[in-house]
């Protein structure tokens, strides 16, 4: 039962000139009143000429749904040159009745009770009128300012940096910039939006027509409103802008495991391309930077498989076990900004001694274990890591990219007991079109020459350097008779061993007290590829010490090789011209207890070597 007003003034009446005591039952009906308003509306509530007294807002709702569409005018986007109009109705034109009706009972809500309670006995008196407002659909309207915006942009641009060849400061550019506008999509927006629902229309007689008042020429016009894009450096700003830029030239920044298993290196052109100039770090270019850095090292864990003949020892499957990384990309951004900074504030006089142009740290990560571990697959001995080399071959040709794949392959997998002698040449057995490998180029006898498997001292120098890595016993080494850009691609000249028929071989003794596993992988994409050595660590560690290099001696004219191959007229470059080269360097082994074992010492006589190229015969 719904109290009418002028029942509840009798009753109020009635009460009190009875004279009773009635404080309390007053109180409880102001109290009835005023939470039945809370969510009603008052009485004597018009929406034009519609009675709202006493409805809910749905029941409003419902009861002014009927009404006319809005009439339609234009909004007209200007600029200092141009105009552009729209048609109202097609950006969503509509009544904003329920917002309408939502801020009038929430206003209500938000007054003091007293003032409230006040508001409530006047209205019995005083009728409140509610007029709708018009408003655009802001999804449609956005959508419009937006195309509006692709043809009225000036775009501008930040001043940039940009090193066109590492450590080369001679391809250092810098941009200075360009000043530009371009159109400010949510002010415009929300501007006309406001426009629209403040002066779009004034409705009278509600439910039957509408009126519009713009102005004369029904429309309302609504300045495109623009923002300054780009930014220009000044003289002085651009002389500092360079300065800074420089001193990262021929710097790096390199992020690896203690293991030096996982890594990621930023180099000097990565470091500049990020720069904000004068001053800062261009937030979006760093974090993007740093997501493609680490996208491929993140991975989920994986388990071990080690899958073999335990009377052959024949091994069908190996996949070491791998824990998850998952690489914090945060602390990356924080000390790539600290160092960057430590490096460009740095006295540019001072010189850099060449072992502090890489900066280097611990690679912030969270690693996950995976379930099955690789020592829990076998009772060889075969439980973890003990030994890592690898290597890269950029530029070969594509024979050779097989051959290096192929002799990995037939390596990859070999079990060596304890005491005994691996040799390269009798793993891999003979080297032959018969036995899968292409016709590369090899050194025979000081020349080079096409011959079934080149590449294949790729393999053989891979692996030479895991076995110095893991400390074992190396019992033939031979070092090749020129210097093969590929192996110096990331190590110092000559750790490298040459391998070919017969004694020209690479040999290691297993002097560990367990069996050790030899898993190679090669990537043909990235022309790159490494050994592991797995077995069971005794403590012993390794250090190659005292790397020499003497007697340089120019290389000789250039050579220029028949390839039926290639067609007739074209000239391709295989070898770079190489001077000759003395190499000496030491590898020691130190015990579990950092005590040294013993040290062995390789030299190398490179002779000069000259450029080759392919001359192509084919007609």
């Amino acid at each position: 039962m719904i109290l009418k007003p002028v029942m509840l003034r009798h009753i109020i009446k009635h009460l009190l000139a009875g004279g009773l005591c009635v404080s309390l039952v007053i109180a409880l009906c102001f109290v009835c009143l005023d939470t039945w308003y809370l969510d009603h509306f008052l009485p004597q509530t018009q929406f034009g000429s519609i009675d709202l007294a006493n409805l809910n807002l749905d029941e409003a709702l419902g009861r002014i749904e009927t009404q006319d569409q809005p009439s339609d005018f234009n909004i007209v986007f200007s600029t200092a040159t141009a105009s552009i109009s729209a048609q109202a109705s097609q950006l969503g034109l509509n009544f904003d009745n329920q917002q309408v009706l939502k801020q009038h009972l929430s206003n209500l809500k938000q007054l003091p009770v007293f003032k409230r309670l006040k508001l409530i006995i006047l209205s019995w008196e005083q009728p409140q009128h509610l007029s709708t407002r018009y408003r655009l659909d802001r999804e449609l309207t956005t959508g419009f300012v937006t195309n509006l915006a692709k043809t009225l942009d000036q775009p501008g641009s930040l001043p940039q940096a940009h090193l066109g060849q590492t450590n080369s400061p001679y391809t250092l550019e810098i941009e200075s910039g360009k000043l530009g506008s371009v159109v400010s999509v949510d002010q415009t927006v929300n501007a006309i939006l406001d426009q629209v629902s403040t002066q779009g229309s004034q409705l009278t007689n509600l439910g039957t027509t509408t009126t519009i008042s713009q102005n004369s020429s029904n429309q309302i016009i609504q300045p495109v409103i623009f923002m300054t894009d780009g930014f220009i450096l000044n003289p002085i700003e651009l002389l500092k802008a360079k300065q800074r830029a420089s001193q990262l030239v021929g710097r790096a920044i390199k992020f690896e495991t203690s293991e030096a298993r996982i890594q990621t290196i930023f180099s000097d052109q990565d470091l500049i391309s990020v720069l904000a100039l004068p001053s800062g770090f261009n937030q979006t270019e760093l974090m993007a930077l740093v997501a493609s850095k680490v996208e491929p090292i993140n991975q989920s864990p994986h388990d071990a498989i080690f899958d073999f003949d335990a009377n052959t020892l024949g091994v069908f499957a190996f996949q070491p076990d791998l824990p998850g990384i998952e690489v914090d990309q945060v602390k990356i951004v924080q000390q790539l900004i600290s160092s960057t900074n430590q490096i460009t504030t740095s006295n540019p006089d001072e010189a850099v001694a060449p072992e502090n142009l890489v900066l280097i740290f611990d690679l912030p990560y969270t690693a996950t274990p995976p379930q099955v571990s690789l020592e829990s697959t076998n009772q060889l001995g075969i439980k973890e890591l003990i030994g890592f080399g690898d290597s890269l071959y950029a530029h070969s040709i594509a024979s050779r990219i097989h051959n290096v794949s192929h002799a990995t392959a037939l390596i990859s997998g070999t079990l060596v007991a304890p005491g005994e002698e691996f040799s390269f040449n009798k793993t891999i057995g003979p080297v032959t079109r018969a036995t899968g490998f292409k016709p590369a180029y090899i050194i025979q006898q000081g020349r080079t020459i096409l011959g079934d498997g080149g590449g294949v001292c790729q393999v053989s120098t891979t692996l030479f350097r895991a076995a110095l890595n893991a400390g074992l016993d190396i019992t033939l080494r031979i070092p090749h008779s020129y210097r093969v850009g590929y192996y110096e691609q990331n190590v110092k000249p000559g750790i490298d061993a040459t391998v070919y028929t017969g004694n020209t071989d690479l040999r290691f003794i297993n002097d560990t007290n367990h069996y050790i596993l030899i898993f190679g992988q090669t990537d043909s994409k990235n022309l790159s590829m490494y050994f592991e050595i797995y077995g069971t660590s005794d403590g012993r560690t390794t250090q190659i010490v005292d790397h020499k290099t003497w007697g340089s001696s120019p290389a000789p004219p250039a050579q220029y090789i028949d390839d039926p191959s290639l067609p007739a007229g074209v000239v391709k470059r295989v070898e770079h011209a190489t001077a000759g080269l003395k190499t000496e360097f030491t590898n020691v082994i130190y015990d579990k207890n950092g005590q040294e074992i013993h040290r062995d010492t390789y030299k190398s006589n490179y002779i000069p070597w000259a450029a080759m190229y392919l001359v192509g015969t084919s007609q």
